[in-house]
């Protein structure tokens, strides 16, 4: 590996671990430093919480909060310490508040632009298919 991917995968793992959920895991407040054994962030498009904790692998999970307006799940990323066992700490943790919150949805099919086409078993690429294919109903 060359010099340069190395200094950055340091850089990367520096602002994610000591300088990122390790501080806000241990903030020092009025001089007074606390262990905290979790952290949430919003888990959305960019979901910088995943990215943090997947840049120095520290486990996360993510719980269904509500149901925004286009029937897609938002939820709530729950992150913790890299300890052993705490991926079930972690677990435990997002099983209750999913139980509280209960936003359970079942998912929605869109059939927008859908363009599948049936293909016979066997079919080769060099083959034509056959004509009582119906692809009228496909558009």
């Amino acid at each position: 590996m060359n010099e340069t991917y190395q200094a950055a995968l340091k850089y990367v793992q520096y602002t994610s671990g000591p300088m990122g959920i390790d501080a806000i895991l241990n903030p020092t407040i009025n001089g007074t430093t606390s262990a905290l054994n979790g952290y949430l962030v919003p888990s959305d498009d960019s979901a910088p919480g995943f990215q943090l904790a997947a840049r120095i692998g520290y486990p996360i999970i993510s719980v269904p909060v509500v149901i925004d307006v286009y029937d897609m799940p938002f939820g709530i990323c729950v992150g913790g310490r890299p300890t052993a066992w705490s991926e079930a700490k972690l677990v435990e943790l997002a099983s209750a508040m999913e139980d509280a919150i209960q936003v359970r949805a079942l998912p929605k099919y869109y059939e927008k632009n859908a363009k599948n086409v049936t293909v016979p078993y066997g079919y080769q690429p060099s083959q034509s298919l056959p004509v009582s294919a119906d692809y009228a109903r496909l558009w």
